[in-house]
């Protein structure tokens, strides 16, 4: 069972309180340059490997962590987002397929 859920499977809190709880355990999960599996919009279903980059980046609210997922496959597939928020994606929280799930680095063929 998905953290942060009832019996029922529905969410219990809010988004920004789930990413608030788990944002220590997602930037141990997340690391520069390591390896992801998602599953891409565009691939009909399909899972793709990506290379996460994080960086800062000046914004108007001042200055923000970054996460960028770059594909490995050559694409120009990217999926970025705050690293703020990055807890939203970990395996036992996300919704179903839409999991942020790391990868050995000998892993080469996405189920």
């Amino acid at each position: 069972m998905k953290r942060f859920r009832n019996t029922a499977g529905r969410v219990l809190l809010s988004v920004g309180e789930i990413a608030r709880q788990t944002q220590a355990e997602a930037a141990a999960y997340y690391q520069n340059g390591g390896r992801y599996r998602m599953n891409w919009p565009g691939g009909h279903g399909k899972a793709k490997i990506f290379i996460c980059r994080r960086f800062w980046r000046q914004t108007p609210k001042g200055a923000a962590e970054i996460a960028s997922f770059d594909a490995e496959d050559g694409s120009n597939s990217r999926f970025t987002t705050g690293a703020d928020v990055l807890g939203i994606f970990l395996p036992d929280v996300a919704n179903d397929g839409f999991e942020i799930v790391r990868v050995p680095d000998d892993f080469s063929h996405p189920a």
